[in-house]
């Protein structure tokens, strides 16, 4: 049974407005088309009633302040099956018991209240939203006050039941006709009152102090139920967090069992899931972080990556795995340090000989040089008697007598008085015998270069005089019989 209401505020402006449904709120559940709604003496007309006979009996005008204070409003409880005629015919009781109660507007609304889900309810605005015709609700419950925006999964609102707030609001003035004053209620008078009310009315009489304002008394059932059904979604969140967490252990010992592990990682298991479902409890971690912890403990029995029979390494197993992977280096390493030993030998080696071949071929190129040069020095002074003898052998009848003379300039005395001729036929002559050491293939010679310089040296001299001697022996076969042409 619902609890009896009867909190007196000052009627607001706007509430004609609101009880007639001329400005409807968003939080409705249902059509306003089952209310009900009259408005039996309009605000100034009852003011205007109400100053004429406090004049008339009173002997004088009434106070602007007790204008404004002749109207109240206040919101009772109903139950389903009641309706306006209950509301008028408790105030005509009402005003019998304590006088004036005058009621002026009256309306009843079958609108308002929550939608119940599994023993949750949801609260228009507050919990689930009404957006172009289809409801939502916001998945985020942590959020106190949400915004349109934060009403984001979209629910069938055939699966909720309707649990509706039936009540009434009632307009009304405690001026009294008949005393031509308002009648006067004490503090006391108060509680005896609600109790009169719920009694009338067949509601339980639970007075609060609380309720002595409308708003107060209106959001407080709301407020009540709110709060049990957060508290009961909390223990559905709960229960489901431990489920998880249930089978997280389970799965993590089953993994367990699979290895040889020491008493200890099975006390590390039981102490860890005994903390997290405590602090679970206690709502001092998110499931998340729980899990994460799990994991962290996992790492600390088994290693992540490296595998042993298909199965994670425990890290005893790891430990024997990296000694053996590092005895392998070690012994790869020592292999590859005496390669490169091998290596650099052969490297200084190979630059060595490549060092004594390059002072072998500068000294053998020196030589070939000196001996070229040597060469073309002889070759020269043959080829200017081998010139001047063909040019002169068939002119001179006293080549004889001259050639035996010892003049050494006789080769420029020849050219001198034979310059065209004699001169032009040494010079094309010289150009094809000369040696050139650029014609020279050091692969064509026949050489050892282990041979010592001294040796070579020697060689070539010998070489080079009996070049002479032959020379000097073609020289000799010549016909002299012929005379110097001067």
């Amino acid at each position: 049974m619902r609890k009896g209401t009867f909190s007196v505020q000052k009627a607001n402006p706007n509430s004609a407005k609101h009880n007639s449904r001329e400005l409807a709120p968003k939080y409705l559940i249902d059509t306003s088309a089952k209310n009900y709604y009259e408005l039996i003496t309009p605000d100034n007309e009852f003011k205007n009633i109400a100053q004429t006979i406090y004049k008339q009996k009173i002997k004088q005008t009434m106070q602007k302040k007790q204008v404004e204070n002749l109207i109240q409003e206040t919101v009772l409880t109903l139950r389903p099956e009641q309706n306006e005629n209950d509301v008028k015919e408790l105030f005509k009781k009402l005003n019998k018991k304590y006088g004036g109660h005058e009621l002026l507007e009256v309306a009843i609304h079958r609108d308002e209240g929550y939608f119940l889900k599994d023993d949750i309810a949801y609260y228009p605005t507050k919990n689930i939203l009404n957006k172009n015709g289809d409801w939502y609700v916001c998945s985020n419950t942590s959020i106190k006050k949400p915004k349109v925006n934060d009403f984001d999964t979209k629910v069938d609102i055939n699966e909720f039941e309707k649990v509706y707030n039936i009540h009434a609001h009632a307009k009304f003035s405690m001026f009294d006709r008949e005393l031509g004053k308002s009648a006067r209620m004490q503090k006391k008078d108060m509680s005896e009152r609600i109790k009169f009310v719920s009694d009338e009315l067949g509601l339980i009489f639970a007075p609060d102090k609380e309720t002595s304002r409308i708003k107060k008394s209106v959001n407080l059932v709301k407020d009540e139920h709110l709060a049990r059904a957060r508290a009961n979604e909390d223990k559905k969140k709960l229960k489901e967090d431990l489920e998880v967490l249930k089978k997280e252990n389970a799965k993590f010992r089953a993994e367990m069992k699979d290895y040889d592990l020491l008493r200890e990682d099975w006390k590390k298991q039981e102490q860890l899931n005994k903390q997290l479902q405590t602090d679970l409890k206690d709502n001092k971690i998110e499931l998340s972080t729980a899990l994460e912890k799990i994991e962290e403990l996992k790492k600390e029995i088994f290693h992540p990556t490296i595998t042993i029979n298909n199965k994670q390494a425990k890290y005893k197993e790891v430990a024997n795995y990296y000694i053996k992977e590092n005895k392998t280096l070690q012994e790869q390493n020592k292999s590859l340090q005496e390669q490169n030993k091998v290596l650099e030998s052969k490297v200084i080696e190979l630059e060595e000989k490549i060092v004594s071949s390059a002072t072998i071929i500068a000294n053998l190129e020196q030589k070939l040089k000196n001996i070229i040069s040597f060469a073309n020095e002889k070759i020269k002074s043959l080829l200017q008697f081998k010139t001047w003898n063909n040019y002169n052998l068939k002119k001179s009848s006293d080549w004889n007598k001259y050639i035996n003379t010892e003049r050494e300039d006789y080769w420029e005395e020849l050219v001198y008085y034979n310059p065209d001729s004699l001169d032009t036929l040494y010079k094309e002559s010289l150009e094809t015998e000369l040696i050139n050491l650029d014609d020279i293939k050091l692969d064509d010679l026949d050489l050892d270069l282990k041979e010592s310089i001294e040796d070579k040296k020697n060689i070539e001299e010998k070489e080079i005089k009996e070049i002479e001697l032959k020379e000097n022996k073609e020289n000799i076969e010549v016909d002299f019989s012929l005379p110097l042409n001067r």
